[in-house]
């Protein structure tokens, strides 16, 4: 028997096909020269090798969405940006009504007039005012967005939504609430004084600041309170002015010494006081 059967074949020499590699242009055509094809080759192969084209894919569209009005007067909508590019100043909106727009304008340019925009680049909502319309049915109001220019810029898809007599009616059942009045001005007048007279006030008990009388519109000395009573609550206010300096208090008096009045929201209220001369003199005049 022959001892060559009994022996593992040899492992095959690597080759160009079993350990796949780029080849140059030149040196390909050494190889089917070795096969007679050289000639044919060279016409077929391209002088240089580049690199494949690849195509660009178009950027993701805006969508808008949920485009709601309320009572008539302002309208909202929500967007998104797969590409995130939202800003104030590079993006327009269009609003039409019907068949009438009132322009591409800036996100920026719009918010002097009212516009809010809340979010970031990719989502968010904005709110905007109703231009101009007379009865609500039966218009429709659309809107677009766009990044960019006119004619190269990014627009999203048209978004409409009917009027309807309930964007009204829904208001009209529940008008907002007035915020609550906190404010309440207390007023000081002293009849025969002068500027820079100070006045003391406390409230319940708490001192405040001593201001300086000044003249009022109707040439009064007069000094000004802002107190802001919380909603439901009243304050009693004490005011007491201070006889000035060089005036003789055994001769000058204010009538009465001191004045006090109960605030609440809304509700200030007003002290006077007379400077008088009683003609009384000192024992130092004596």
């Amino acid at each position: 028997m022959d001892p060559s059967h009994d022996q593992a074949p040899a492992a095959p020499e690597p080759t160009e096909r079993q350990s796949p590699q780029l080849v140059s242009r030149r040196r390909l055509l050494r190889i089917l020269a070795a096969g007679g094809g050289a000639v044919v080759a060279s016409a077929l192969l391209p002088n240089t090798w580049g690199t494949p084209a690849v195509k660009a894919l178009p950027p993701l569209p805006m969508v808008l969405t949920g485009l709601q009005v309320a009572c008539g007067k302002r309208a909202s909508f929500a967007y998104n940006d797969p590409e995130a590019e939202v800003d104030d100043d590079h993006t327009y909106l269009t609003t039409w009504i019907d068949n009438s727009s009132d322009g591409s304008k800036l996100l920026r340019a719009r918010a002097a007039a009212g516009l809010v925009r809340t979010g970031n680049a990719q989502n968010g909502t904005i709110g905007f005012p109703l231009w101009t319309i007379g009865n609500l049915s039966p218009h429709q109001l659309c809107v677009q967005m766009r990044i960019g220019n006119s004619s190269h810029g990014r627009y999203s898809g048209l978004l409409c939504r009917p009027f309807t007599d309930s964007d009204i009616e829904a208001c009209a059942a529940t008008p907002a609430a007035a915020p609550p009045c906190t404010r309440a001005d207390v007023s000081a007048i002293i009849y025969g004084g002068w500027n820079g007279i100070l006045v003391n006030a406390s409230v319940g008990g708490a001192p405040q600041p001593a201001l300086a009388t000044a003249l009022d519109a109707w040439g009064r000395a007069a000094v000004l309170w802002t107190l802001y009573p919380p909603e439901g609550e009243s304050w009693t206010v004490v005011v007491t002015p201070q006889l000035p300096a060089g005036l003789d208090p055994a001769r000058w008096k204010f009538q009465p010494a001191s004045a006090s009045a109960t605030i609440t929201g809304c509700n200030g209220a007003q002290v006077a006081f007379q400077l008088v001369d009683t003609g009384a003199k000192s024992l130092s005049e004596g």
